[in-house]
């Protein structure tokens, strides 16, 4: 999954929680997490995923927890809550 860029997981309302392992994910561009019942991301979210350009966390009315390294997503173009 090293050269995966996009992941669509939108309206999966079972999808509660990040893998703390998403580092392998590296090559990321564009994560969808729309209407999921995530409610944190990873502390070590950002540092895994530099080369996130979009994510969407739209309809995710569970979430409360903004990862303390997201300054570390320098390529974030665009973020939707």
């Amino acid at each position: 999954l090293r050269s995966l860029r996009e992941l669509n997981l939108s309206g999966c309302g079972q999808f509660a929680s990040w893998p703390a392992d998403a580092g392998q994910l590296g090559a990321l561009e564009k994560l969808d997490l729309g209407g999921t019942s995530l409610k944190a991301l990873p502390e070590r979210f950002g540092s895994g995923l530099r080369s996130l350009r979009e994510l969407n966390l739209s309809g995710c009315g569970q979430f409360a927890s903004w990862p303390v390294d997201a300054g570390q997503l320098e390529a974030l173009e665009k973020l939707d809550l």
